[in-house]
């Protein structure tokens, strides 16, 4: 089954870009009524319930698709019904495609969950077995999406779906405002001490951060220089374990806007450095200690995550104003 699913993934990855889809019979769908898809031999009965985009993540099995940091994710929640007499293998159900307004298609490319559990499909339906889904298309910052296409396999009709006033905003704090629409994400997430952010399959929590004083066995204080250090908190809310890659995520930015970059990684108890691994589920504690030229003053932290499936291999990058008092 898993071969399958990566097979899938394959096929839907090689469509990404076709304009012939839309060339298909079929009618106009609403949100919210049932309608049938496919043939009548392997047709279910489809509801599109709502559509939304997110910065954040979507597990599905032990895969995390997560948003990266030049695109969000288009999460579909719909329903489907078995429609025949025998039993169905489930495949992908049904396969989306979002097409742009420049008439660019942005196919599937994960396979479906299962809301609620956000496991794979089961392998098959029984006669009239419903099950509510949801799937994920990744779609680029730049594009206006609106409409949506969904088809049960290649050579069945499709249903063509208006999205105008239908996807559900971002978060306000995350959208850009020059967008009224609230669907276009900021480049950066902004965060306050205390709060937890998405960052690929983290949610970041920056705890607090403060000038270090005395030495850190392992590493040399250049001359001239003072260590800060940020203590943050990584959840990590995939379903497989991911080691912490402090120096190529996290940077500060100062107050002329040069870029402080490559901290340790250091014990949030002791002065240790130390390599990490954040267990699927769990959550861990630590430092991120830089080395900045005195009397220079830091004015923002900034760390983003890793993106496995995605356009871009690093998440959308967090940004926390140290020139506001941490909450203690």
């Amino acid at each position: 089954m898993k071969c399958a699913r990566w097979l899938l993934v394959a096929v839907l990855a090689a469509a990404m870009g076709s304009a012939q889809v839309d060339q298909r019979p079929g009618i106009n769908g609403e949100f919210g009524k049932s309608y049938h898809l496919g043939s009548a031999d392997n047709g279910i009965e489809f509801t599109l319930k709502s559509v939304e985009y997110s910065v954040s993540r979507a597990n599905v099995g032990d895969t995390c698709y997560a948003s990266d940091k030049a695109s969000r994710l288009m999460i579909i929640h719909y329903s489907a019904q078995n429609a025949t007499r025998d039993d169905m293998q489930t495949g992908s159900l049904v396969t989306f495609t979002a097409v742009t307004a420049e008439k660019e298609n942005r196919e599937m490319q994960v396979w479906p969950g299962v809301e609620g559990t956000n496991q794979y499909l089961p392998d098959n339906l029984k006669p009239a077995q419903r099950i509510e889904c949801f799937s994920v298309i990744p779609v680029p910052d730049k594009d206006v999406v609106p409409k949506l296409i969904a088809m049960r396999t290649e050579n069945d009709n499709v249903i063509r779906y208006s999205l105008d006033g239908k996807i559900k905003p971002l978060p306000a704090k995350y959208a850009d405002p020059a967008d009224k629409t609230g669907l276009t994400p900021l480049e950066s997430l902004p965060a306050k001490a205390g709060e937890l952010t998405p960052m690929g399959p983290f949610d970041l929590r920056v705890d607090k951060w403060e000038t270090l004083t005395g030495t850190i066995p392992d590493s040399d204080l250049a001359d001239g220089y003072y260590y800060f250090a940020v203590t943050v908190t990584l959840k990590n809310q995939s379903r497989i374990d991911y080691g912490v890659d402090a120096s190529n995520w996290a940077s500060l930015v100062t107050e002329d806007d040069a870029k402080v970059e490559n901290p340790l990684l250091v014990s949030a108890t002791r002065p240790k450095i130390v390599e990490l691994e954040v267990k699927a589920g769990a959550e861990l504690t630590a430092r991120l200690v830089f080395q900045v030229e005195k009397d220079t003053k830091v004015k923002s932290f900034v760390m983003h995550g890793p993106v496995d499936h995605g356009f871009d291999s690093e998440s959308r990058p967090v940004v926390v104003m140290t020139t506001e008092a941490p909450k203690p």
